[in-house]
């Protein structure tokens, strides 16, 4: 962490004391996330925290270290001792921890994790990401002893929390119970909405927020990481490095357009079938840059075989990356998408990013989240943004920027899957209500549903 980095509090803490608690050294725990959302901060000061030593291994800024796993690949006392007087770090019988930090740059690492935790002397965390690729587990066994664990941007609670507002994300749960209107309130609420939209969940950026108040420096910050971002593509999109670009840079111009959806023929010359994108629409949710949202066919068969893979929608995991990739390098603050956030003053972009801020939070709670989708002959269409599987049931919700109470397409699934369907929201700007038994909620109850 830079030294002039805040160190926020993180819910995955509670995790990791758990699996510390619970597993007692039985497991290594993998921690999955996009570059810069945090991981080896959090693993950092847990080890800081929760044991007497610790030692973070970066495989990426020193791959000197590489050398001390090959020279001791069957002598774990030569390991430890390598790995201590390396870092000039004392280990401690199960009271030490050794982290492997930006794993995939070392996969070989992964697989000494077995024998590491059936010596049971230390504990073993890994961060990083694209650890699934094919080039980052080709030739290597991944242990059973290896736990994943996801880790996200921060969430809107987590934000609230980085401004020392421990109040509104409780009673936004104490009102979806009652359903009671929020009146005076819903102003405060939605430019605390606002704010997050803009700023996003980046760590970085969400600690210069804290120190300025202002989004200059946060603006900076968000660049800095979509730079990083793009390198990563150059770096590990083998044989698809034009493809990624092409799809990670459109994900704006895709999200503004109407339906939403992957147009694969706008990304290349005689570009016209998914499957021609299947390995760069697997690189980018397997960097947790990107949020994939596949098309249900219907309501009423297992998803797993009711997807289709050729209709997508593909959401930026941070909404405060995804505006500072639509507005380019403009003056922001000049920048009519920019000002209608910040104001509250309704553009008809701000449909975009209030989906995908709706996807981002929504994505905290529902590990799987698809959309609904059913054009007729005469043009009739119907379409619902998230479909979240719920047990044996599903929830399902529409986005609104504007102030519409239409409900057709709620409506009309509802009507076709009447047993299928469990709850059915509408979040947008306006206060809370409820008609024909569909929710009204400010876009705010997307970080309690």
């Amino acid at each position: 962490m830079a030294s002039d980095e805040i160190m926020f509090e993180r819910k995955i803490t509670e995790k990791l004391i758990d699996w510390k608690k619970t597993d007692d050294g039985t497991s290594a725990l993998l921690i999955e996330g996009a570059r810069r959302i945090g991981k080896t901060t959090i693993a950092d000061e847990f080890g800081k925290r929760f044991y007497k030593s610790h030692i973070i291994i970066n495989f990426s800024t020193d791959p000197g270290v590489v050398r001390l796993f090959e020279e001791n690949q069957d002598n774990l006392d030569g390991f430890f001792d390598a790995v201590s007087v390396y870092y000039s770090i004392p280990l401690y019988k199960r009271d030490s921890l050794i982290v492997f930090d930006e794993v995939q740059f070392f996969p070989k690492a992964r697989e000494k994790i077995k024998s590491l935790v059936r010596d049971h002397r230390y504990d073993y965390i890994e961060t990083g990401s694209l650890v699934s690729l094919r080039q980052n587990v080709n030739g290597i066994l991944i242990p059973s002893e290896e736990k994943s664990l996801e880790m996200h941007p921060m969430d809107f609670e987590e934000f609230c929390w980085a401004l020392g507002n421990r109040t509104t994300v409780p009673f936004l749960r104490r009102r979806l119970k009652s359903l009671e209107p929020l009146g005076s309130l819903l102003t405060t609420i939605n430019r605390q909405v606002r704010t997050y939209m803009v700023v996003g969940g980046m760590p970085q950026s969400v600690s210069e927020y804290v120190k300025t108040k202002s989004f200059l420096p946060c603006e900076g910050k968000k660049r800095q990481i979509l730079g990083l971002y793009r390198n990563d593509i150059a770096k590990f999109a083998q044989g698809y490095v034009a493809r990624a670009r092409a799809v990670f840079d459109s994900i704006p111009a895709m999200l503004s357009h109407h339906d939403k959806k992957v147009v694969f023929s706008s990304l290349g010359e005689n570009v016209d079938r998914s499957d021609q994108f299947e390995d760069t629409l697997f690189w980018l949710s397997e960097s947790k840059m990107a949020r994939l949202v596949y098309r249900l066919e219907s309501l009423d068969a297992l998803v797993g075989f009711n997807f289709d893979s050729s209709r997508v929608k593909c959401y930026m995991a941070d909404t405060g990356l995804l505006l500072s990739m639509a507005v380019g390098e403009d003056d922001f603050l000049k920048n009519p998408l920019y000002k209608s956030i910040v104001l509250g003053k309704l553009s008809s972009n701000e449909g975009m990013m209030m989906e995908n801020l709706a996807c981002q939070m929504l994505s905290v709670n529902h590990r799987s989240m698809y959309f609904y989708e059913k054009t007729f002959p005469n043009r009739t269409r119907y379409e619902v943004d998230f479909v979240c599987p719920k047990g044996a049931k599903f929830d399902l919700y529409e986005i609104k920027s504007g102030r519409s109470n239409k409900a057709a397409s709620l409506r009309y699934v509802s009507s076709v899957y009447k047993r299928q369907i469990d709850e059915r929201y509408i979040l947008c700007n306006s206060d809370i209500k409820v008609d024909d038994g569909i929710v009204y909620l400010p876009l705010a109850f997307a970080a309690v549903l």
